[in-house]
């Protein structure tokens, strides 16, 4: 028998099912995986669930890059 992982983010959203032989699964309905995976499910229960951090963003937001370019313009401008 195969077993499974549900990989969800913060917010509780399924992102893959990661098989036991590594293999990452799609949530995709014309998978033949995933309706394996859908087949097990409904003769076995659910499996496990691991919470994977939604990414950060890395750097600056857009509002804080364009507050930063409309400042340097009106330091050119001498505004």
């Amino acid at each position: 028998m195969k077993t499974y992982k549900v990989v969800k983010n913060n917010d509780g959203l399924p992102q893959s099912i990661v098989r036991d032989d590594g293999a990452s699964i799609p949530i995709c309905g014309g998978n033949s995986d995933y309706q394996q995976y859908l087949d097990d499910v409904a003769a076995n229960g659910d499996y496990p669930v691991e919470i994977i951090p939604n990414p950060e963003p890395a750097g600056k937001s857009i509002d804080e890059q364009l507050a930063d370019i409309r400042a340097a313009i009106f330091e050119l401008e001498g505004i």
